[in-house]
């Protein structure tokens, strides 16, 4: 075995950037969560076979305007004294239990660096082995004006361009996953690649309580979030605001005013006779004045059905207000 105390921070790349043979094959996944606005949440990344894994490097993307990553936990990469500890047999005297790099002290060899749209991740074990398929946790911080949806967080590779460490100025790709085999003396075939046959991207969902099940958040109906149902709020323990018999999701969904009773979603069938014919139509009048904004939701000729000429002509619409 060779020695633990070869395994530092600065060894984290290096161990990252060799190039060898792959060797064993292994599923990458990040997960999904659910929160509301302003909220913390974790997203896990794991893989399906984590026996053969002692290192890994790779950047996560997300979007760095609405979700703001503040958090890497992994017990997957322990800390070093943990891991000094966890060796059989153990070192004696056991290894340090932190290394300085740049003035910066680490307890743990797992370093982060963010770049744009997204959080560089690399991070060892001294041997391979582990059981847990959780390689990390991520934790976000979810803006309080994030708009509500799924928020898609991927993995791809790390670019590398330290000239220094022996990259090319341009840019080189990383692998995902690396290897340990004990007792290799040869370093590109003592840490073999990983192969990450696939890779799952996940999402973190922002959403909101919806007490009245009416299918829009309370964040949506009380907008300015006073707890009172100002001038031009839904209720949000109200699921039908108006009391014209349908819910203020279904009306706002179909384009009808979930303010004015009078506006509401309806299938009508029209009776007209040959001649002139005053049909009175609901519509939301103080807030769609011209004629032009509200008539063709009446709809197409794929929503307006019309008898045999020969018979009484009947009309059919689906009406959005």
């Amino acid at each position: 075995m060779r020695s633990a105390s070869t395994i530092t921070l600065l060894s984290v790349l290096a161990i990252m950037l060799l190039s060898a043979p792959s060797a064993f094959a292994v599923v990458l996944s990040v997960g999904n969560n659910s929160c509301d606005q302003g909220a913390t949440v974790q997203i896990p990344i794991t893989v399906d076979a984590p026996s053969a894994i002692a290192g890994a490097a790779f950047t996560v993307t997300y979007d760095s305007a609405n979700l703001t990553l503040t958090n890497v936990g992994s017990a997957f990469f322990d800390t070093f004294t943990n891991q000094w500890i966890a060796l059989d047999p153990q070192p004696d005297p056991l290894p340090p239990d932190s290394v300085d790099v740049g003035g910066q002290p680490y307890d743990q060899p797992l370093i982060l660096n963010d770049v744009a749209g997204g959080t560089m991740i690399a991070a060892a074990r001294c041997q391979s082995g582990e059981t847990s398929l959780t390689l990390f946790t991520l934790t976000f911080t979810v803006d309080i004006t994030a708009p509500f949806g799924d928020y898609t967080i991927n993995i791809i590779p790390s670019n590398i361009n330290n000239t220094d460490a022996g990259y090319d100025v341009g840019g080189e790709n990383i692998p995902y996953l690396v290897g340990a085999i004990d007792g290799e003396a040869d370093l590109t075939q003592a840490f073999p690649v990983i192969e990450v046959t696939q890779l799952n991207s996940g999402a973190l969902t922002v959403q909101g309580d919806d007490t009245d099940n009416d299918g829009i958040p309370d964040r949506q109906e009380d907008i300015n979030h006073n707890g009172v149902v100002d001038s031009g709020e839904t209720d949000p323990y109200d699921a039908d605001t108006d009391n014209d018999g349908h819910n203020d999701g279904e009306e706002v969904n179909t384009g009808s005013n979930p303010l004015n009773k009078l506006s509401y979603p309806a299938e009508t069938a029209i009776s007209l006779k040959q001649g002139f014919n005053l049909i009175a139509i609901p519509a939301d009048v103080m807030n769609q004045p011209d004629l032009k904004d509200w008539v063709p939701v009446l709809g197409d000729n794929t929503d307006i059905e019309k008898s045999h000429p020969s018979q009484r002509e009947k009309t059919k619409s689906l009406f959005g207000m």
